[in-house]
Parts: structure tokens; sequence; C-alpha cells
């Protein structure tokens, strides 16, 4: 398996830019980590309903994406991960599993949270992991749709 995208992106799937991305990154599955997400039901049902035809889509605790990462490095499937926020990458990231590449995306304004863009705000802690995934080699990126410019996330963090 491939991981071809990892996206932060607080309104997970959502109309044109899920879909210009998917057609971009030619995945055939997506993954969905969020423990708020995987335990509403509702939440599920309408992810469920409005994912993509021919897509494959799993909505998944970390404690579950951590269980089965494993099994997704065997399969043949090019996954798109999205999570709402970079600390769900964090909390992954404790139990191992690294990053060649982030795409940040929208991230919800409002308090508490500094926003860097018009649609890009971060919480101290959300800024301090992508500034530790930037010191690290991560390619930390901003690009809301994959036809817009591709920015380093520094660029919008420290303008």
């Amino acid at each position: 398996m491939a991981i071809v995208l990892i996206r932060v992106d607080d309104r997970l799937i959502h109309g044109q830019v899920v879909m210009t991305w998917i057609r971009h990154v030619q995945c055939t599955h997506i993954k969905i980590i969020d423990d708020k997400t995987a335990s509403d039901e509702f939440m599920c049902k309408l992810l469920t309903s409005i994912g993509p035809s021919g897509i494959g889509l799993d909505i998944l605790t970390v404690e579950k994406a951590v269980e089965f990462y494993p099994e997704w490095q065997r399969s043949k499937d090019k996954v798109m991960v999205i999570v709402k926020t970079p600390i769900t990458l964090k909390e992954m990231s404790s139990f191992g599993i690294e990053y060649k590449s982030v795409n940040i995306g929208g991230s919800y304004i409002g308090p508490g949270r500094k926003k860097f863009h018009k649609n890009i705000a971060f919480s101290d802690e959300e800024k301090l992991y992508v500034l530790e995934l930037v010191r690290k080699g991560v390619d930390v990126f901003y690009q809301m749709a994959a036809t817009e410019r591709r920015e380093p996330i520094t660029e919008k963090m420290f303008k």
C-alpha cells in the first residue's frame, strides 16, 4: 500500500476539494482517522453516504488505525489519510508511524486558535507539532485543492 496523501482537513470529506485530490493522487481508499468521528454513528453514516463511489472508506479511531497500519502496508490500495487536526498525527506518531509529507487543508478558526490564513488556524499545541514535523524534514505544505499552488506551511505560519 502506498499512502498517497495525508491531509489535515477539519471538514473531512467534502465536495470538489476531496474530489480533486482523489483524482490527483489516484487514491482507491480513504482512511478518516478521528476518535470523535469514529464513535459518532450519525457522522459515520453521513460520511459513508457522501463518500465517493468506487473509493473504499474507513472511519477509524487512532487506536484502530495504528492496529491496522501493518495491514495497510501489505495492501495494494492507494490510500488518502484524512485527519481533523495535526494532533491526531501526533498521537499516531507516538506509536511509531512516521510521515514524509502532510497536506494542510482547512482547519477551523475559533477560540484558542490562531489564524494563519483565510482557512487555517492552529492551537498552540498544533502549531508546535507542525513545526516539529518541519524540523524533522517532513514536507508540510498548504494546498487546499490539487489545482492550487502548493506552499510550504511555514510561509503561512510566519508571514
